[in-house]
């Protein structure tokens, strides 16, 4: 017979909530009507967040709405680094047939230590 030892795991999960608003869309060409953005986890690929469907005016698109979600971080026990948490932003037409128009992928590791709302733009 033998015994199976557990071992004591070499990181920390912590979860922190994330809230995600303003989100502000300029530049859109013409035919695209009603978009919005989905919040992708890297690893998995899973959709953690959806915004409602807004209505392009002019080349420029805003949600009023905001989204709050918890995310897990991973810090290793002995460095107490924390892993990188990477997160999709896609901008995606609101049809049948999904296209996406832009998106943007951040490590949300490096927002952790922040107290104050951080702006981020992209091209």
């Amino acid at each position: 017979m033998f015994k199976l030892h557990r071992h004591k795991s070499d990181r920390v999960v912590e979860r922190i909530e994330f809230k995600f608003s303003n989100f502000r869309a300029a530049q859109i060409p013409k035919g695209w009507d009603k978009i919005f953005i989905s919040v992708v986890c890297v690893d998995s690929g899973k959709s953690i967040a959806k915004t409602s469907r807004a209505v392009v005016r002019n080349g420029i698109c805003h949600w009023p709405d905001s989204m709050s979600e918890f995310i897990s971080f991973y810090q290793d026990v002995t460095t107490k680094e924390i892993e990188e948490c990477q997160y999709r932003f896609v901008v995606l037409m609101g049809s049948t047939r999904t296209t996406i128009l832009g998106e943007i992928t951040l490590n949300l590791a490096d927002y952790l230590s922040s107290t104050d709302s951080s702006v981020i733009y992209s091209p």
